[in-house]
């Protein structure tokens, strides 16, 4: 029943090192947060964000220069039709 129970113990100490291995990968270590799963995931949003407002951006710019360019060409055919009348 002593082995069984030491056993039992042995069993459950691994689990709790095995756990605070999994914490320290997952929220960091209190020196290098950094390197934790948590800091790579906000810094990766961060990222996605910036790209999304560059891609509005960039919409934008491509929406706004489409109609004057847009006008243009609707110009030029005009006049090859006058031309060709």
């Amino acid at each position: 029943m002593e082995e069984q129970l030491k056993n039992l113990e042995n069993q459950m100490n691994e689990l709790g090192r095995k756990l605070d291995h999994l914490y320290r990968i997952i929220v960091g270590e209190e020196l290098n947060e950094e390197t934790s799963v948590v800091a790579r995931l906000k810094k990766v949003e961060q990222q996605v964000e910036s790209l999304i407002k560059f891609k509005e951006k960039l919409m934008y710019i491509a929406i706004g220069a489409a109609a004057p360019a847009l006008y243009g060409t609707g110009k030029f055919f005009e006049l090859i039709l006058k031309a060709l009348q």
